[in-house]
């Protein structure tokens, strides 16, 4: 199903272990640009939520957050990084060769980044159970962005069908275009000299070609169909193959304005392309 990539979902499990939160919150992008906030104490865990999280939102700009507050201290152990507390006693021996410093403040050293190691046994249960609750929140996420891109879908079938209202009208006019230039011509030709019924002809033929936009209009007609088929269909990624019809149906409105010499229907493709323009919009928010 046809999914927004703006979507929000927020869950969390308060169990003997502690209260687990996963909020995510998704907008549009081109690209899968993915920022994780984690728990120091869980952030083992986060090369495995990456992968999830890539795997079922595919691309957009996501921002995940995960937040683990133990219950109880009896199965946690703290323990001092002795490798990196060597290294800094190592370089404030060597910062005392130039400047008095009599004694080192533990409580300090414990201010360092990576100075502790906290681990807990039931750390294993305690990764299971977030990647559950990251699963259940995915679910909540996606079913919300498919709510809002079937809204999304409705309002892009509406311009469609508009454009094809549109379409109708400039092929009701287009032979009207012929009609009038054959007049004018007969005129032109008529206030310079007598009519040569074979130069009128041979224009005629010239005009003709130069404006007919038959092909252009049914280019046009194929792709709001093929995006309409898009819409109705269940395959992921659907915004990047819209975006490309999008692309084509804005050079063939381009082409068909160039090849109009009749004001009404250069301002009914006007109106073609403020549609173009308005579903161009909506398309940079579907997956």
């Amino acid at each position: 199903m046809i999914q927004s990539m703006t979507g929000f979902a927020k869950n969390f499990i308060n169990d003997n272990y502690g209260l687990i939160t996963c909020e995510i919150k998704t907008i549009n992008n081109r690209y899968f640009d993915c920022n994780l906030r984690i728990t120091d104490s869980i952030r083992s865990i986060e090369p495995i939520v990456r992968t999830i999280l890539q795997a079922e939102l595919k691309r957009g700009r996501v921002d995940c957050t995960l937040n683990f507050v133990a219950k109880e201290a009896n199965n946690i152990s703290i323990t001092p990084n002795v490798a990196m507390v060597k290294k800094l006693l190592h370089v404030v021996k060597e910062i005392g060769q130039y400047c008095d410093i009599t004694k080192v403040d533990p409580i300090q050293i414990l201010k360092f980044p990576d100075m502790l190691c906290i681990t807990n046994n039931n750390m294993d249960k305690i990764h299971t159970i977030i990647i559950s609750l990251l699963k259940e929140t995915l679910n909540d996420l996606i079913k919300s962005r498919e709510k809002e891109g079937l809204e999304l879908s409705f309002l892009i079938s509406d311009r469609l069908d508009e454009m094809l209202f549109i379409i109708q009208k400039i092929q009701n006019l287009a032979p009207n275009m012929v009609s009038n230039q054959r007049q004018r011509l007969i005129k032109r030709l008529e206030e310079i000299s007598t009519l040569d019924k074979l130069r009128l002809e041979q224009e005629m033929v010239y005009f003709i070609q130069k404006i007919d936009s038959t092909e252009e209009i049914d280019r046009l007609i194929i792709h709001i169909k093929e995006i309409k088929n898009i819409l109705k269909g269940d395959k992921v990624l659907m915004g990047k193959r819209i975006e490309f019809l999008i692309q084509e149906l804005n050079r063939e409105t381009n082409t068909l304005t160039a090849k109009s010499i009749d004001i009404k229907i250069i301002q009914l493709t006007v109106e073609l392309k403020v549609l173009i323009e308005q579903i161009r919009e909506q398309i940079q928010n579907i997956l």
